[in-house]
C-alpha cells in the first residue's frame, strides 16, 4: 500500500450495529508506506494486525502521517510485534485515533521508531480512554464447532 489518503476500513458505517460480531479481519505481513490515515479504520468489527511495516513522515508534502488505527463503533483492534517508522512522531498516543468511546485496543510487542511502544497507555494518559481488549482464544478442541 503506497502513497494514499485512505486506506482501509472494515464497517461501512457507525450506525451500522447489525454489522458487530460478523466483521473479523487479519492483516499480516503488509508494508504501509506514505499513508496518511485510515491504515486500519474499524467500525463494528475485530481486527488482527501483526507484522506489519507502516511507514511515513509527519511532514510528507502530500499524505502526512495521521494515524494508522482508527477505532470507530465498537471496533476492537488487536495489534502485534507492528513496526511504525515515522518521522517526526515520538509521541505513541499519535498512532491511534478514537472516533467513538467504547472501542478497544490491545497491543503487544510494537516499536514506534525503534523503541516499544505503549499506544493504549499513551491515549488514557491524554484523557482519551480506550479499552484494553482482551483477545479471546478458544480452545483448540472446539474450533470445529465454532466454525
Amino acid at each position: 500500500f503506497f502513497n494514499h489518503d485512505k486506506s482501509m476500513l472494515v464497517g461501512g458505517s457507525d450506525n451500522s450495529p447489525g454489522d458487530e460480531g460478523y466483521l473479523k479481519v487479519t492483516y499480516h505481513h503488509n508494508f504501509f508506506d506514505g499513508l496518511r490515515q485510515r491504515q486500519q479504520l474499524v467500525r463494528y468489527g475485530q481486527v488482527h494486525s501483526y507484522n506489519n511495516l507502516f511507514a511515513g513522515s509527519k511532514t510528507d508534502p502530500q499524505y502526512p502521517f495521521a494515524y494508522a488505527f482508527g477505532l470507530g463503533a465498537a471496533a476492537k483492534i488487536h495489534s502485534e510485534n507492528n513496526v511504525f517508522e515515522i518521522a517526526g512522531l515520538s509521541d505513541p498516543a499519535g498512532l491511534v485515533s478514537l472516533f467513538i468511546p467504547g472501542s478497544a485496543l490491545r497491543d503487544v510487542g510494537s516499536v514506534l521508531n525503534g523503541k516499544p511502544v505503549g499506544m493504549v497507555s499513551a491515549r488514557n494518559a491524554l484523557g482519551l480512554e480506550i479499552d484494553q481488549f482482551e483477545k479471546e482464544l478458544k480452545e483448540r478442541d472446539h474450533i470445529a464447532e465454532i466454525l
